[in-house]
């Protein structure tokens, strides 16, 4: 298992848990924003570092890489979905109260 070492506080809070540990606290810190899916890749990811060899690691990186890009075409989708969504509602709103008052 990969150690961090505990004088690099960037990384670890003062305590002397591994690498996979600090990286799944990290993780589901942010748990508010990521989906299930974009969660348990992270999660997937940071558990198979440091265990194959370099070549693998790259492999791991790339495929890593892929995922993160389709996860942020996804985002990108799903704002402009909801942007118009956001933008159209009042609109809808305020010609609802229009005709309940007239």
């Amino acid at each position: 298992m990969v150690r961090l070492q505990t004088e690099n506080d960037f990384f670890i809070d003062g305590n002397d848990s591994g690498f996979f540990e600090n990286w799944k606290k990290s993780v589901m810190s942010r748990s508010a924003i990521l989906k299930p899916e974009e969660k348990n890749e992270l999660l997937r990811f940071g558990d198979s570092l440091g265990k194959s060899d370099r070549e693998g690691q790259m492999l791991l990186c790339g495929a890593m890489e892929e995922k993160l890009l389709d996860f942020r075409t996804n985002a990108v989708e799903d704002k402009t979905r909801f942007s118009r969504l956001a933008v159209m509602l009042p609109v809808f709103g305020g010609m609802a109260l229009v005709i309940l008052f007239m």
